[in-house]
């Protein structure tokens, strides 16, 4: 039995019939030389034999039910109050935290997001997206890779709380849109962006590389994003213009080229 067969079975299993969704995400190594850094970052990813298979069926009542084959805990959460704990597997499925930073003297006040960063230093917390305004300073937070629970948010939150006003967002999710020219996606998501009309859009970073353009959007947001944003940057037209897939290669089977854009 495959390992798509198995994740489908236990699905099948575990839920009560089969799965709207098959996902493979497949396993990535990056070949990296020691001059990237002064030759604008190029890399050579590549995806290999190994592969993070998912099987989902959308729910309407707001709560995720998240099993794995290789743990034996299960979990479930609710979208619009998700509590974090301390640790577990299952912290990685629940996303980003957002803080907003405010203080209405910081473009006259030197050092205020030093200050700001020190404070991430000593807590031993890593930034992982950041934007600036006059008087705003918005940061995004991996709270599974920095081993976050809502204790040590608290904590740091209290602690910035002598700079500066916080707001937090706990529940968040980052959608990336990585390529050479990121920023002409832009012009392209005029559709995507719509729903942002009445809901909040927490931030929009672009990289200086034009390598990725990422949108932080509130837990929930993100899938009719993330549909919005493949309609509109890969046409119907593109289906076969991704090459051929890993089983093809390893079995040797001819693949029709893909058709001019």
């Amino acid at each position: 039995m495959t390992l798509q067969e198995r994740v489908e079975q236990a699905f099948a299993q575990q839920f009560d019939g089969p799965p709207a969704f098959v996902i493979r995400a497949p396993g990535r190594v990056n070949i990296i030389g020691e001059h990237t850094d002064y030759n604008d970052g190029f890399v050579l990813p590549m995806a290999i034999d190994r592969a993070v298979w998912i099987t989902l069926r959308p729910r309407d009542d707001g709560r995720v039910f998240v099993r794995s084959l290789e743990q034996t805990e299960p979990t479930d959460f609710a979208l619009d109050a998700v509590q974090h704990a301390d640790e577990g597997w299952s912290e990685y499925v629940k996303g980003m935290a957002v803080m907003l930073l405010q203080n209405l003297d910081a473009r006259r006040q030197v050092g205020f997001l030093a200050g700001v960063f020190e404070v991430f230093r000593r807590q031993g917390v890593s930034v992982d997206l950041v934007a600036t305004s006059e008087t705003t300073t918005t940061v995004s937070i991996n709270m599974p890779a920095n081993h976050l629970g809502r204790a040590e948010l608290d904590g740091l939150a209290a602690e910035l709380a002598s700079l500066c006003t916080v707001e937090r967002f706990d529940d968040c999710v980052c959608v990336n849109l990585v390529g050479r020219g990121a920023r002409t996606a832009l012009s392209r998501l005029q559709a995507a962006m719509l729903q942002f009309e009445d809901r909040p859009l927490l931030m929009v970073s672009q990289s200086a590389n034009d390598l990725c353009l990422s949108l932080l959007v509130l837990a929930g947001d993100h899938q009719p994003l993330l549909r919005a944003a493949h309609d509109a940057l890969i046409p119907a037209r593109a289906a076969g213009g991704f090459g051929a897939s890993w089983e093809q290669i390893q079995a040797g089977a001819s693949v029709p080229e893909a058709a001019p854009r």
